[in-house]
């Protein structure tokens, strides 16, 4: 929702770390790719990591691909949070290419990851490192339910996950149900499940149109047992079909 951006960002121009899924970036040559341009009949902000860096000019932006270069996840950080190391694991293979259409097709899925440290004034404990983890998984073609697709990307998190020392938390549209097996690896590898625990009965809005018969969720916040929670709500802000995720942590 372009009209809503500017005041949702003045709104909590407060907040430390944004992560944000479905990001479109241009190439250095300025060319949309054909296939981005007729992405799903939408009519996107080709552009929106640069209308991102705009609106928040006081973070910086980390932008990882995982479609023709052009479209992805990010993560903008405030200056105070500085990045020990960062990076991205590939979780799901996607078939875009395989011409049988938008509903059967998906691209290919990732994780971006960063380790922090907090080096200001803003967080409680100065100095303390931490990971974030920014995803989007895999959502054609069985809908929100598991499948052997989902369970192998769970499992690779997981495996991820087990392997990250040190306090982490782990956002983004996972496009799962909560009761499914793939959300429950996660919560397995040590995971605080957040959406769970505070008892969110969805995490979409109101433009979200699709019938369901039942909860509509996609988005979750997990963290793992040493990240201390303030707070943890779902906003009631709408900029999108998915409402905005927020945790105060320490």
């Amino acid at each position: 929702m372009h009209d809503a951006l500017a005041e949702f960002f003045t709104k909590h121009q407060d907040v430390d770390i944004f992560c944000f899924q479905e990001v479109f970036r241009l190439l250095d040559s300025g060319v949309v790719p054909e296939s981005i341009a007729r992405f799903a009949g939408y009519e996107p902000d080709t552009d929106l990591f640069c209308t991102l860096k705009r609106y928040l000019s006081s973070h910086k932006g980390h932008f990882c691909q995982t479609f023709k270069e052009t479209y992805g996840v990010a993560i903008f950080l405030k200056p105070h949070i500085q990045i020990i190391r960062q990076g991205e694991v590939f979780v799901a293979k996607g078939d875009w290419d395989n011409g049988k259409g938008w509903d059967d097709s998906d691209h290919d899925r990732k994780i971006q990851w960063m380790e922090c440290s907090s080096q200001g004034t803003q967080l409680t404990v100065k100095d303390k490192k931490f990971s974030i983890i920014n995803t989007h998984l895999t959502h054609r073609p069985e809908g929100k339910i598991d499948s052997p697709k989902r369970i192998q990307q769970s499992k690779t998190i997981s495996e991820f996950i087990k392997n990250t020392t040190g306090p982490k938390i782990m956002a983004g549209d996972f496009n799962l149900l909560p009761d499914t097996q793939s959300i429950k690896m996660i919560e397995d590898a040590g995971m605080r499940n957040l959406v769970k625990d505070y008892k969110v009965s969805s995490t979409r809005t109101k433009l979200y149109r699709k019938f369901v018969n039942g909860p509509k969720f996609a988005d979750y916040i997990f963290s793992s047992s040493d990240i201390q929670i303030n707070d943890f709500r779902v906003l009631p802000d709408i900029v999108s079909d998915h409402a905005p995720l927020f945790i105060d942590f320490w």
